[in-house]
């Protein structure tokens, strides 16, 4: 595997890039897990249409956080390690503020009508964010797909 060049980009440090990802990432889980917690309570209510909504709400907004992120800038014309590094953050940020805003008012609406699908949800969305945790490794092999990309559509 190949590191990101940083001699394209010699003003990007690569390793802080990751780690203001990182955290970024960890804030945004953090923030849903301890809403999470503080809202525990008895789970007896009923499922009610403010929790059809939620649910509802959810499921769109988790599509729309794998889709949209694909249109946010475009990969082909950035030149430099630092842009698409640049790149990456946008989309790993929007992708987990989606998923983040349903999970908070999943949790929200569990708090309001105490019935468990809602926490279940705002659970099950906080799980979606996980995997979207920025590595070095996940980066480079993006950096590397995108510059893939770009030498195959000049080629046509």
């Amino acid at each position: 595997m190949d590191p990101v060049d940083q001699d394209s980009a010699p003003d990007i440090d690569v390793s802080a890039a990751i780690r203001t990802m990182q955290i970024i990432t960890g804030a945004l889980i953090a923030g849903v897990a301890v809403f999470a917690l503080v809202t525990l309570g008895p789970a007896d209510g009923e499922l009610e249409m403010l929790g059809m909504i939620a649910t509802a709400f959810a499921f769109v907004t988790t599509i729309v956080s794998f889709v949209l992120p694909g249109f946010l800038g475009d990969s082909r014309t950035l030149v430099t390690d630092g842009e698409l590094l640049g790149l990456y953050q946008v989309r790993l940020i929007v992708g987990l503020a989606l998923l983040e805003g349903a999970a908070f008012f999943n949790i929200l609406v569990f708090s309001m009508e105490h019935h468990w699908a809602s926490l279940m949800v705002g659970g099950i969305l906080l799980l979606l964010m996980l995997p979207r945790w920025p590595t070095r490794s996940k980066i480079e092999s993006w950096i590397r797909t995108q510059r893939e990309l770009a030498a195959l559509d000049e080629t046509m």
